[in-house]
């Protein structure tokens, strides 16, 4: 579990949780700090956004979280209140509870099935919590004593392959049908009571028993219920229908549902399978259900998780251990090397470096190199005379996240005035997604990717770029901070780079070079002293040599 409850409420959100805030500091007693912040009413039907949620948190740090249960987060929650219903609900089930309250309660987590509503006191201390309700969720304090709610079993995603024990859903089941008919069809108590059974329209009374034994045999089988069981769970429900539900026609439902399942299943599989042939990225089930567009396949995000399972089994997916529900897909493509085929080889580019640098490394297509400067050091004057050595050569694209049409003027003003005129130069305003728009057969020039925080990405947006060449390269600008030699992103910016330069006052350093022009020369630590005039033209200051 995260340490804050801000980092903690975005964890359950990307496992699929609909989630609120609770108010910590209203109620009376036990239910203080489980009052709701906002009008929670439409976050039963829709999950919020993440910045609903960042927001929230971000209001009020210390907000308590609430799940809420029911079909759309896939969750009902068995609530006891003192140690003897603890001890009836262990002798009905197996399963180990998943959270200790401030209390002394526990609560055990399910997948949800259809029917379940909130209901106080199913059995003397136990409460249901399911559609329509909420439970407040771990790390979260509530009640007069402001102790915690404990996660003590198992990751809560993990309680959604559970199914509700028998005798419970059985119990549910049976105490909405006695209250369906002792109440008569078509009163206004009737009407609202058919309204909160269910959302999915259940009803037991005829001409819609067909429907209702249809749907509880579908989520019985779902939830993997041994089919004995189905058998007695449904003929019971027939017995209780009004009128009774012939049990010669069960079976007959029971093997409806077998059938439209497997046929649901089938289809949900092909449509997962393109899904992941179409993305070699992390993809998590939240990502997965929100691209589950086609065919109108009602599903349950549990079978989410079944398929995933085969598909790891079958070694298409595997799972990313500290991240729950999400998945890597396998990439098992492989491109061969012909070393006796050389006709695509071009050899080596003709390519020149201000300040003499290819003098040391031999330049080949299909490869990154990286400038990292201080501000101010002169790192974008150093691109523009790249971009100059080299147009009359090959095609050349400078991005510039900074500079705009009368910068770039005056800064090619001194000493590169024809820069206007030439058909192989070619200047871009742009400032992120640089790898959409990457020329696979020229010199592509980056000055410089803008990034503010979560610096780890930098490696990523690199080695984007790099995948998208083919026979051209990519010169990369990075921000440095003063006293090292890597840019922002850290040591993992140089695992792509050919070429890594650093670039301080007055100084050029060659951080890291591959492919040395002379294998007997390390070029690795050289460094020179240079001087700008104009603020653009360069100009060495003594030899490279080895920094002490």
């Amino acid at each position: 579990m995260k340490t804050t409850l801000l980092d903690a409420a975005v964890s359950y959100w990307e496992d699929g949780f609909s989630i609120i805030p609770l108010d910590p500091d209203t109620g009376e007693g036990k239910d203080k700090g489980k009052i709701p912040m906002i009008d929670w009413t439409p976050y039963q039907t829709r999950m919020p956004t993440k910045d609903e949620v960042i927001s929230w948190w971000t209001q009020k740090p210390t907000a308590n979280i609430a799940i809420v249960t029911g079909k759309l987060s896939n969750i009902c929650v068995i609530d006891t209140d003192t140690f003897d219903a603890f001890e009836f609900i262990k002798t009905i089930t197996e399963t180990e509870p998943n959270v200790k309250t401030p209390r002394g309660g526990y609560h055990f987590y399910f997948a949800y099935q259809e029917g379940v509503r909130n209901k106080q006191n199913l059995y003397n201390g136990v409460d249901v919590r399911g559609e329509g309700g909420y439970i407040v969720a771990p790390p979260s304090k509530a009640g007069e004593n402001g102790n915690l709610y404990e996660l003590i079993n198992d990751d809560i995603t993990y309680a959604r392959s559970s199914a509700l024990p028998e005798k419970i859903y059985k119990d549910i089941i049976q105490s909405s049908i006695y209250i369906a008919k002792i109440v008569p069809p078509g009163s206004d108590t009737s009407n609202n009571l058919q309204q909160n059974l269910t959302k999915s329209n259940i009803g037991f009374f005829e001409g819609q028993r067909d429907e209702t034994i249809f749907h509880i045999a579908t989520c019985l089988l779902k939830g993997r219920m041994p089919i004995e069981n189905i058998r007695k769970t449904l003929n019971f429900i027939a017995e209780n229908c009004s009128p009774p539900f012939p049990e010669r026609d069960v079976e007959a439902k029971i093997k409806s549902a077998k059938k439209r399942i497997s046929g649901k299943e089938i289809n949900l599989t092909q449509e997962i399978r393109e899904i992941l042939d179409l993305t070699k990225a992390n993809i998590n089930i939240t990502e997965l259900s929100q691209n589950l567009t086609s065919s109108n396949i009602p599903f349950e995000r549990k079978n989410l998780y079944v398929i995933m399972g085969r598909l790891v089994d079958e070694g298409i997916v595997e799972r990313i251990s500290n991240k729950t529900g999400t998945y890597r897909v396998v990439d098992r493509n492989l491109r061969r090397i012909d070393l006796k085929d050389k006709t695509d080889l071009l050899g080596e580019m003709n390519i020149k470096f201000p300040l003499h640098v290819h003098e040391f490394i031999r330049v080949m297509p299909k490869t990154v190199y990286v400038i990292a400067g201080e501000t101010d050091s002169g790192k974008s004057a150093y691109l523009m005379n790249f971009a100059q050595v080299n147009v009359k050569r090959y095609p050349v694209h400078y991005f510039s996240s900074e500079m705009g049409k009368e910068e770039f003027l005056d800064r090619l003003k001194y000493d590169w005035v024809t820069a206007e005129d030439d058909p192989n130069m070619n200047f871009y305003e742009r400032s992120d997604d640089f790898d959409d728009v990457i020329f696979p057969d020229a010199i592509n020039i980056i000055d410089y990717i803008k990034i503010f925080d979560n610096f780890y990405l930098m490696a990523e947006k690199i080695e984007r770029m790099g995948k998208k060449l083919n026979n051209g390269l990519v010169f990369i600008a990075l921000q440095k901070p003063k006293g090292r030699d890597e840019g922002l992103g850290g040591e993992r910016t140089k695992d792509l780079a050919r070429l890594y330069l650093s670039m301080s006052q007055n100084k050029l350093k060659i951080s890291k070079a591959k492919n040395w022009r002379d294998p007997t020369i390390n070029p690795n630590g050289l460094a020179t002293q240079f001087k700008l005039r104009n603020g653009y033209k360069f100009y060495q200051v003594g030899q490279w040599q080895k920094e002490d």
